[in-house]
């Protein structure tokens, strides 16, 4: 509705006086204002936001005081002992495959399961730099199953 009255206002001042420019630059920053108005919450939503925050921190807080023997009491040495319970199972998961590990490498026979090349040996580390190392060691252990 307003650029409808804008267009016939603008029209019509500039058939009546030479200075049309003033009314149409008034006319411009009005629509802007208006723009920049309208593309803001309308009003009350502001209102509206700060009661919706104060029902969730009243909410939140009486949560907080339902479950707040939860934090002062013993429950959060419970959590740690927990946790701590699941690392020491882990870790001695760890140690039994370690403890296997060197079972395996004790058990085995040095002429019939070590291969010396040219008087050297090379550590596992180098696996990483020469992949072909690996898998030609453990082709080793595999043709002696078939």
């Amino acid at each position: 509705m307003f650029k409808i009255a804008k267009e016939d206002l603008v029209a019509f001042v500039e058939a009546k006086t030479e200075e049309y420019f003033i009314v149409t630059n008034l006319l411009d920053e009005i629509e802007n204002s208006l723009l920049a108005i309208l593309s803001l919450d309308h009003i009350g939503s502001e209102t509206r936001y700060f009661f919706e925050f104060i029902e969730d921190y009243q909410n939140s807080l009486e949560e907080y005081k339902e479950h707040f023997w939860r934090i002062n009491t013993f429950e959060n040495e419970v959590v740690i002992y927990k946790e701590k319970l699941y690392l020491s199972k882990a870790e001695a998961v760890l140690k039994m495959l370690q403890n296997l590990r060197v079972k395996w490498i004790s058990l085995i026979n040095n002429d019939k399961y070590k291969i010396y090349k040219n008087t050297t040996t090379l550590p596992i580390i180098l696996w990483l730099e020469h992949p072909e190392l690996a898998k030609s060691y453990w082709n080793y252990f595999l043709k002696d199953q078939d």
